[in-house]
Order: structure tokens, then C-alpha cells, then sequence
């Protein structure tokens, strides 16, 4: 996988299937927490304390 970081987001180009797949904000904060080794569960959490949404809905 290699990324490369926009504006918007993030693009991510998937090497093994050429395929290219746009990240917003969210999910570039999202792909960044997990690769720096954070859990989903926190990574979740954060999100939804940080937007003021319901846990559940940021899941």
C-alpha cells in the first residue's frame, strides 16, 4: 500500500490490485491512528469524544 496525503485526505493506492481509493479527513485520521498502532475501539472512542457524535455512529 502506498499513501499520499491531500488536502482532502489521503489517497491510497492498493499495489497488488492497482486499484486507487480516496480517504476524506476522517478515515486519514482513522488509516493514521491504526498504523501507529492504536486499537479500533480507541481510535472510535477519539473520534466520536473529539466530533461530539454517538460512538455507535463513528463505528
Amino acid at each position: 500500500m502506498s499513501t499520499l496525503d491531500t488536502d482532502d485526505g489521503t489517497v491510497l493506492l492498493h499495489e497488488r490490485d492497482g486499484k486507487f481509493y480516496q480517504l476524506n479527513a476522517t478515515g486519514s485520521e482513522v488509516l493514521a491512528r491504526l498504523l501507529a498502532g492504536e486499537r479500533l475501539p480507541d481510535v472510535v472512542s477519539g473520534i466520536a469524544e473529539r466530533s461530539g457524535a454517538v460512538r455507535e455512529m463513528v463505528h
